[in-house]
């Protein structure tokens, strides 16, 4: 697999890092990273033209009012499970 060579258009980290002591421990409990993205189909399909392995296209992980949660997995060069994830706003006629 190559490492994707257009940038994502990463607007920001969804998931904070933190400090740890004990690296293997660590590893094994912190399985996924999110990166948040502005529009996740592109972002998606941007993967896909690269040859990324992805797991599955962008599907709703959950809906808090008129706000739909979406996410897609995929994996990087060293086999770990990464993931974009974007915030839709919906209008209410969209519901």
């Amino acid at each position: 697999m190559s490492i994707p060579s257009k940038p994502l258009s990463i607007l920001q980290i969804a998931q904070v890092s933190v400090p740890v002591h004990d690296m293997e421990k660590a590893s094994a409990f912190y399985k996924e990273i999110y990166f948040k993205v502005d529009d996740i189909q592109s972002s998606y399909q941007s993967l896909v033209d690269q040859k990324v392995s992805t797991l599955g296209s962008p599907h709703v992980i959950g809906t808090m009012e008129n706000t739909e949660f979406w996410m897609a997995f995929f994996r990087d060069p060293d086999d770990n499970v990464l993931a974009v994830t974007s915030e839709i706003t919906m209008n209410k006629d969209d519901k």
